[in-house]
């Protein structure tokens, strides 16, 4: 595992989005598993940080775009590779359709989801959203955020959603419904890394940032 630490003097701007367990705000306060490693290594660097919490896209064309910024929690993809650098991976932890619970709808594959006329919500830009475009899944429910996937879910307007195994019980809290109304399928999209990204004037140390990884099935 890697880690890249900014030569600067100015402070670094470290960007994050809502997606709780990982990172969220709460009586004021930052916190979530990610938050805690990225504060820790804030604390080996040494620098100065300025935290800001923004939407997920307006924080990706941030790290792109400006200098001293970096921005976590973020799956890496191929097409987010090349004006970057990466730090981590900080958490590890699979990705898998989830249905209502009473559905039984048996998914085997992908393959065999394509045939279906099920509807798939997911977060318009996200990692899950840009997956399912790779494989041949056009007809989405696009929604603002995981959150949204979710009430849809519940309330029977899409028939799966694609959520890590680490989120679905927070989110399932933060959106008033109980997390026993919800199962997984057992169809896994992928397995998701998610890292700190940062803008490209960094040097590079390694072991400078533990991994944590969920179970997987």
């Amino acid at each position: 595992m890697m880690g890249y630490l900014p030569a600067m003097a100015e402070p670094l701007v470290m960007l994050t989005h809502y997606l709780k367990p990982f990172s969220y705000q709460e009586h004021g306060r930052r916190q979530g598993l990610a938050v805690e490693q990225v504060e820790a290594l804030v604390e080996r660097m040494g620098v100065a940080v300025e935290y800001r919490v923004v939407p997920f896209a307006r924080g990706l064309r941030m790290v792109q775009t400006q200098s001293n910024t970096a921005l976590f929690i973020v799956a890496r993809r191929p097409e987010r590779e090349d004006t970057v650098k990466w730090v981590g991976p900080l958490i590890s932890s699979g990705v898998y359709f989830y249905q209502r619970r009473g559905r039984d709808l048996k998914l085997a594959s992908l393959e065999q989801l394509r045939e279906q006329s099920l509807s798939i919500g997911v977060q318009i830009g996200n990692a899950d959203h840009h997956f399912l475009l790779e494989q041949g899944f056009s007809d989405l429910h696009l929604s603002n955020n995981q959150r949204q996937c979710m009430e849809m879910l519940y309330r029977g307007r899409i028939d799966l959603a694609p959520i890590s195994e680490h989120v679905i019980g927070a989110m399932a809290e933060d959106a008033g419904i109980s997390e026993t109304e919800f199962e997984n399928t057992g169809l896994k999209l992928y397995q998701l890394d998610v890292y700190t990204r940062t803008t490209s004037r960094c040097r590079i140390q390694r072991n400078s940032m533990p991994i944590e990884r969920g179970e997987s099935t």
